[in-house]
């Protein structure tokens, strides 16, 4: 990217924040229980909590991913699974310095810390996704949203827009997804149980499970997201209930998908619109091969700024 297309990650997350209205995170104790955490997230409309035992001794964050984790291991409380290796990042750093830390870290949050006044904030993949769908949304609107089904599922491939350009002036944005996903991606029938699905994602360090017939045919996705919302509708669920519960009753049916043709415009695009953090891609002949998240198109992208 020229320097005229990457200003706007020069600003200091101080900025950022406050141009957002962004208000500072609560500090939740550490021996919170599970139950009441995802009370919380329910009540606020939350999908992360911040967690310590003050505000200058910050814990880490509970997200979905912790959830899996305490359920798996049957932990009780927010201490027992939130991770002592957070990381955070200066009120004083900048956009551009948080895209190289989502890369290279791989974690989809951060938390901020504002030492003049001692409040903390949390800094998301999904912060990002906005950002750039905002900041390229003229562009981008030369896009269709990809939908299931849609006869245009391939059109558009190769149509030339003022988007970002690498060194070789070729535009970042029209990369094919490709070269973006990531291969061999947890594939399981939609009989599977849940508590299957979450032993198998949490062994293959997966985010998603693809739910799949006769091995090819993709009819849903179950994500750590998706749990998250099963838990907070029903949080008294145990393991052997989890047993007991199909994917195909709980999985999202017949999701966005694209081919490795399409390209990361038009990823980009329907995630920032859709509000989902991954999407399924597809061979030429349909059959599921990988994922590609809004962290790959962050760690792409950063290799520009």
């Amino acid at each position: 990217m020229n320097p005229s297309e990457t200003a706007f990650l020069n600003i200091t997350l101080k900025e950022f924040l406050e141009q957002g209205n962004r208000s500072p995170e609560t500090i939740i104790d550490p021996n919170t229980s599970i139950q009441d955490a995802l009370g919380r997230l329910d009540r606020e409309k939350k999908e992360l909590l911040l967690v310590g035992e003050s505000d200058s001794m910050i814990r880490g964050v509970f997200s979905e991913t912790e959830l899996v984790k305490a359920v798996l291991q049957d932990k009780e409380r927010l201490g027992d699974v939130v991770s002592n290796d957070q990381k955070s990042v200066g009120f004083d750093q900048t956009l551009s310095d948080c895209l190289a830390y989502f890369h290279s870290f791989a974690r989809r949050n951060f938390f901020v810390h504002n030492r003049e006044t001692n409040q903390h904030y949390i800094l998301t993949v999904r912060d990002f996704l906005l950002l750039l769908a905002s900041h390229f949304k003229a562009e981008l609107e030369s896009y269709q949203l990809v939908l299931p089904g849609d006869p245009s599922f391939t059109i558009q491939l190769e149509r030339e827009v003022s988007l970002p350009q690498n060194e070789n002036g070729a535009n970042l944005f029209l990369v094919s997804l490709g070269r973006l996903i990531k291969p061999n991606p947890l594939k399981l029938k939609g009989s599977h149980s849940v508590y299957d699905c979450l032993v198998q994602m949490s062994q293959s360090g997966n985010e998603q499970a693809i739910v799949v017939e006769y091995e090819t045919q993709l009819i849903g996705i179950f994500t750590e997201r998706d749990f998250l919302k099963l838990m907070m509708k029903k949080p008294d669920l145990n393991h052997k209930d989890l047993k007991e519960i199909p994917l195909e009753s709980v999985m999202t049916r017949n999701p966005h998908s694209f081919t490795i043709r399409h390209n990361m415009a038009q990823a980009l695009k329907n995630m920032s619109h859709f509000g989902y953090r991954q999407v399924v891609v597809s061979d030429d002949e349909k059959i599921p091969v990988g994922i590609v998240s809004v962290l790959s198109i962050l760690g792409f992208i950063s290799r520009y700024v």
